[in-house]
């Protein structure tokens, strides 16, 4: 205890700054109403002036005299989220678009266009809109706008514009465990989101007069443009998307294989401009200065050189980090090296702890939703685990007799930093990304020495000479590209090992309870740290807290990997998956069942990032049967991608062979994962007893167009309930079931095609009787569900609930009857979370 006392008066800043984080954890769940923020903001004033009073007149003598000023970051951190998270104000461009609809905005450009090899967009500080029945109205606020094809070369940022395009509000799959796109953009306060098919549509207006502060973060942008373009000039394309990302901050260019290579061998930050990229940059330029002002004997007699060279780093440090896009590793970054300086100017002793705390602190106040984002968190904590582990790894790094030894020494010492590094992290990463690199501690070793020691450097020495348009610049880029391709040959390399990324569901409670024992393991070991520097004699706290380490990450992740408990209830779940169909069936023995897995036309590896996402929240590692109704895209998609991932006992289609390519990389998958393929027969039950295909019919007429999406017809029963899963079958198929008497009164009714007035018809309806219907359909009003199903299931009284409207949708059938629950943004404000709420009907 005498211990947390010296922590708490001698670093008084940390544990306000986890006060102030706790704070900001309370005030998101606990989220303080508008009408009450003026209150507590006066309250907190009053705090704030008693708690300075009287730090300043009992500090000295009393360690009790910091509880006030913690107590008052707690209060601030509360105060801080729920200003963040208020709905946009009443000008805001965000209530202009209830719907989709046709707009032209006139705005600013503010940051660099990002570009892919179909698409490119930017952001937009919007001034004014008009719509087709009304004139320019004055708003705020900001909007993403793409342009199918290259960004208009003569609108750069800083450039006022007019667009003409069709916007809406930002839309995610409300589906919990996936990304949520939409308050990702709110959180940089985007609002809506615009597309355009020609750049015909775009418009440069005259110029306006900027502030300061704009024009250096405009010229900044403009110069991270011109850069960009020169190298997209002077190498491969492959080449240039990958210099954009590791000079510039810019991986938009990246293709999707070559990110997943990086993210299955843990080596991804690499490209992400962080604190090691600004920690080379400042050597460099450090370096430099010093060199330089080393010649002066003058400066050497009389001036402190090392302090001038920090000083002169610094303006060029901050001016790079706003070619970057100041994104929360560089800000970080930025905030510890002005910290540092300030040190080395004062003279003062530096603290890591202090250091890294600040820097914190910084980035929360100007912005408290970083806390949940998943650069802040792996940012800072992969710093603090470099701060913790590099004295323990100190004598390991030692100079020894040898050189050989000495360098054995020092690459052992790299490894097991990058483990302890990979440890420190593992539980955010699992939670935000739901994989772990086991390969990563090693392919880090040769990765970064590769691209952050040679690479990064060159392209570094590159960018001035490629802002003249001197040739310097695409020679030293072409020699930088040498240990680049090397990088990413040996990345591609260790992505293919077998064993080199696990998939990994993090299911709370369990996952949370391991996590939190892995950390508090870790805070016995700083504890243990803090320890030593106090009284150094005794270290046999560090090394006991130490050896916690190794067991606690298993220990976390071990339900999770080797024990799948059965479910609580028996449930279904119609997933939101855009223009497309999911259907999720569990059930209480522990049975787990994917029917269909397909979304909209325009959506990739809809599997990786809805599907998977969905079961690994939901702590589901592994699947017992995956069933396609039929082959069309919108049904089977993401179905490669789950079979390959949850390795399911069997993969149910309604023909073997048939020659699509969906149903060829299914089959593949299967075989790769091991699973059988089937083709059930009319009757036969699947994967147990409780689901039944009532009608298999086979392979289409390709003589007829209509019969192609006919396929399986599912019967998912549940206790006394049952729901009909018909796939796409059209009105003939529906009436030919009636007529055979395979229909009967049904429970619930997930609608065949989507909705579609070329199914469900009245027939069916009528046999059916069912006391709710369900539509998986995306943004297609008026088509998917079609206003004829509407309007027979008005005529008849029967609920209609879509995921259009209600995002993913939980069926929990209890003894008697069930409980409907969908998730949702509490009032539709885009900076809250998605919440479970229950349906009413």
């Amino acid at each position: 205890m005498k211990y947390l006392v010296l922590l708490s008066r001698h670093y008084v800043l940390v544990p306000f700054t986890v006060a102030f984080i706790t704070g900001i954890a309370a005030g998101h769940y606990w989220l303080l109403p508008e009408r009450r923020l003026k209150p507590f903001f006066f309250i907190i004033a009053i705090l704030a002036t008693v708690t300075c009073w009287y730090f300043i007149k009992y500090r000295p003598r009393k360690t009790s005299s910091c509880l006030p000023l913690y107590l008052l970051a707690f209060l601030l951190g509360a105060l801080f989220v729920s200003t963040a998270l208020r709905l946009p104000i009443r000008s805001n461009v965000f209530y202009s678009f209830p719907a989709k609809r046709d707009a032209v905005i006139i705005g600013t450009m503010l940051k660099m266009a990002k570009q892919n090899d179909r698409t490119s967009s930017a952001t937009i500080e919007c001034s004014e809109v008009r719509f087709a029945d009304s004139d320019f109205q004055p708003v705020t606020g900001r909007a993403t706008v793409s342009l199918e094809g290259p960004w208009p070369e003569d609108i750069l940022p800083g450039n006022r514009l007019m667009v003409r395009a069709t916007f809406k509000r930002p839309q995610s799959w409300r589906t919990p465990g996936t990304f949520d796109y939409t308050r990702y953009l709110a959180t940089q306060g985007i609002t809506i989101t615009g597309f355009s098919r020609s750049s015909l549509f775009f418009t440069r207006l005259p110029a306006v007069q900027h502030s300061l502060i704009h024009r250096t973060v405009f010229a900044a942008e403009r110069t991270r443009t011109r850069l960009a373009r020169a190298i997209n000039t002077s190498l491969p394309e492959k080449n240039a998307t990958l210099f954009r990302a590791l000079l510039l901050g810019d991986r938009s260019g990246v293709d999707d294989q070559t990110l997943e290579n990086f993210k299955r061998a843990g080596v991804l930050h690499t490209l992400a401009i962080s604190g090691l990229h600004l920690t080379v940059v400042s050597g460099l330029l450090y370096l430099l200065f010093y060199l330089l002002l080393s010649q002066s004997e003058h400066l050497l007699l009389f001036y402190p050189v090392h302090i001038l060279s920090f000083c002169a780093t610094l303006p060029f440090l901050l001016f790079y980090a706003f070619l970057t896009g100041l994104n929360p590793p560089v800000l970080r970054a930025v905030i510890m090296a002005i910290v540092v300086t300030c040190a080395v100017i004062t003279r003062r002793v530096g603290s890591s702890s202090t250091l890294l705390a600040t820097a914190a602190l910084a980035l929360l106040i100007l912005n408290p939703l970083q806390l949940y984002t998943a650069s802040f968190q792996l940012s800072f904590l992969a710093v603090a685990a470099i701060f913790l582990f590099i004295p323990l790894m100190e004598k390991v790094g030692q100079k020894r007799v040898t050189l050989t030894a000495t360098w054995a020494g020092r690459i052992a010492a790299a490894f097991f930093l990058s483990c302890g590094i990979t440890l420190f992290t593992a539980p955010v990463t699992i939670v935000q990304f739901n994989r772990l690199s086991a390969i990563g501690p090693l392919a880090n070793l040769l990765i970064e020495p590769l691209l952050c020691l040679i690479t990064l450097p060159l392209g570094l020495l590159a960018l001035p000479f490629l802002y003249a348009g001197n040739p310097i610049g695409p020679l030293l880029l072409k020699l930088a590209s040498l240990p680049m391709e090397l990088s990413t040959c040996l990345v591609k390399w260790f992505a293919s090992l077998p064993c080199a990324s696990f998939a990994i569901a993090a299911e709370e409670p369990w996952f949370a309870v391991g996590t939190l024992l892995f950390y508090i393991a870790l805070g016995l070991l700083a504890l243990g740290a803090f320890y030593n520097r106090w009284n150094p004699a005794q270290r046999r706290l560090s090394v006991r807290c130490a050896a916690f380490l190794p067991g606690l990450l298993p220990l976390a992740t071990a339900p999770f990997l080797f024990f799948h408990p059965p479910a609580h209830h028996n449930r279904a779940v119609f997933l939101d998956v855009g223009q497309g169909s999911a259907t999720f069936l569990e059930w209480s023995d522990g049975k787990r069942i994917l029917v269909d897995g397909g979304g909209g036309v325009f959506t990739r590896d809809l599997g990786k990032r809805a599907i998977a996402p969905f079961f690994w929240s939901k702590g589901v590692s592994r699947i017992d049967a995956v069933v396609a109704t039929h082959s069309d895209a919108d049904h089977t998609r993401g179905l490669p991608f789950i079979v390959q991932t949850f390795h399911p006992q069997a993969l149910y289609l309604r023909a073997l062979q048939e020659k699509n390519k969906l149903v060829a990389r299914m089959e593949k998958s299967a075989v790769n994962a091991g699973s059988k393929v089937f083709s059930p027969a009319t009757g036969e039950t699947l994967s147990g007893n409780h689901l039944l295909c009532l009608y298999n019919f086979g392979l289409p007429d390709r003589r007829k167009r209509k019969t192609k999406n006919r396929g399986l017809v599912l019967l998912a029963r549940f206790q006394n309930k049952e729901i009909l899963l018909p796939g796409d079958i059209d009105k003939e198929a529906e009436q030919m079931l009636i007529d055979m008497g395979k229909i009967h009164q049904t429970s619930l009714l997930l609608a065949a095609h989507h909705g579609s007035k070329t199914s469900n018809s009245a027939e069916l309806l009528n046999r059916l009787n069912p006391q709710i219907v369900f539509v998986s359909n995306g943004d297609r009003p008026g088509i998917f569900p079609s206003t004829s199903l509407i309007k027979e299931l008005k005529q008849r009284n029967i609920p209609l609930l879509d995921t259009r409207h209600y995002g993913t949708i939980e069926i929990e059938f209890l003894q008697k009857g069930w409980r409907l629950f969908h998730w949702q943004r509490p009032n539709h404000n885009p900076l809250l979370p998605l919440k479970k709420i229950e349906i009413l009907l």
